[in-house]
């Protein structure tokens, strides 16, 4: 099953390049990979490196789901009802952003911007756009982030520890 997962996501629909996946009680463990490491083409394995930026984005969507269940975020409801700061996002639901279904863009690259308060400018700048090939991108997570925040009405950090680590 999880290697079926795995080549959904990798092979079927190309979201990612690869991936991995360890999960399990203490009794049974279960772990698959697939894809590729590089442009090349090179299957991963099992000693294989991996960026670990993209677990943010494993907990962002944890969140978000751990938030639904509690009923404190409405993913039909637009993203400035958690997160008002992204007043370009007002027509824009949670949902939609989760899902990749607009492309969000920021005037400039936040990553090139001269100290945090300028590229958290950037980032509340960021405005939609029609999908035009892939939508994928870092900004859905960090839109995220302060919906989270909105939601639970506490910051991300303290949010994620009470609810998904600590449990």
């Amino acid at each position: 099953m999880l290697s079926a997962a795995i080549g959904y996501f990798t092979q079927e629909k190309h979201i990612l390049s690869c991936l991995s996946v360890t999960c399990g009680t203490a009794a049974s463990e279960q772990h698959a990979l697939g894809g590729v490491a590089d442009r090349a083409g090179t299957p991963i394995h099992e000693d294989s490196i991996y960026d670990l930026a993209s677990l943010t984005k494993l907990f962002t969507g944890l969140m978000v789901m751990r938030l639904r269940e509690e009923d404190l975020l409405d993913l039909t409801r637009p993203v400035t009802d958690y997160a008002p700061q992204f007043a370009n996002l007002r027509e824009i639901t949670v949902d939609q952003v989760l899902g990749f279904e607009v492309a969000l863009i920021t005037p400039q690259r936040v990553d090139t911007q001269p100290d945090a308060a300028a590229g958290l400018r950037q980032l509340f700048a960021v405005e939609p756009r029609p999908v035009v090939g892939r939508a994928y991108s870092d900004m859905h997570a960090m839109v995220l982030k302060y919906v989270i925040e909105g939601a639970a009405g506490e910051c991300y950090m303290e949010a994620l520890h009470r609810r998904i680590l600590c449990p």
